[in-house]
């Protein structure tokens, strides 16, 4: 028996060979092929090194008949309507806002006039002209305020508010009987001192037919039944313009 290295004759009963000291084989010898070491591809021949395992691929495909997965896309965030505002901007809207506070506080009759702050004191007035052509002494005494109003009935000796309204539409009925009071042109000027307020009466014309039937026509300049005042004194409560009495 041959030694499947070296091929020098290998003593019987021996594990290694004397020549090249490779372990014997003995079944295989004994079968009659020669002894294949590991890693060896023919005979005699030393032993191999293991070959290195194949690198892995970096983007393995998918296997044969099978569908490519997909990446879903993420779920998109709700978009914002209408742009955010750059710095400048939140800078000039507060600049803004400071200026109708300011505005505001300077001018009261602008910012906070009249009934649910939509007038000024010469609206006030002007509302005091148009309830004299409707002959209405209750929208009269509304537009004073209302303890005022309770110190005129006292006053007077009179019972309640509603007996100065009826004396207040006597009058009115008793200066123009026939309730054809018009005006027309009216204009007015204001001037403000902290929460009051002076309004002059400084131009308008007013019409009507007096108890003799005569047709009777006033000025500011003329004076008469309407225009015996042509200025008046308002003062703010509650955020509300009030004609005052003077009482």
């Amino acid at each position: 028996m041959r030694c499947s290295r070296c091929g020098r004759e290998i003593t019987p009963g021996s594990l290694l060979c004397d020549g090249c000291g490779a372990l014997v084989q003995t079944g295989q010898e004994e079968a009659g092929q020669p002894f294949m070491p590991t890693g060896s591809t023919e005979p005699g021949a030393g032993p191999r090194e293991p070959s290195p395992a194949p690198a892995a691929k970096e983007a393995a495909g998918p296997p044969s008949g099978t569908a490519p997965s997909r990446t879903e896309p993420s779920p998109a965030r709700g978009k914002r309507s209408g742009l955010p505002l750059p710095p400048w901007a939140w800078v000039a809207l507060a600049c803004a806002v400071a200026c109708l506070l300011f505005t505001g506080l300077a001018w009261p009759g602008w910012l906070l006039g009249g009934k649910g702050a939509l007038s000024g004191p010469a609206q006030v007035v002007d509302s005091y002209f148009k309830a004299m052509e409707k002959r209405d002494g209750r929208a009269m005494l509304d537009l004073f305020p209302e303890s005022e109003v309770e110190q005129a009935v006292r006053l007077k000796g009179m019972q309640d508010r509603g007996d100065l309204e009826r004396e207040l539409d006597d009058l009115l009925a008793d200066n123009f009987p026939r309730g054809d009071l018009r005006f027309s042109g009216l204009e007015y000027e204001t001037e403000y001192e902290g929460e009051e307020a002076l309004v002059r009466v400084v131009k308008g014309k007013a019409t009507y037919t007096d108890a003799s039937g005569e047709r009777v026509t006033e000025t500011v300049d003329s004076g008469g039944n309407v225009f015996i005042s042509k200025e008046f004194r308002l003062k703010l409560v509650d955020g509300r313009w009030f004609m005052s009495m003077g009482i």
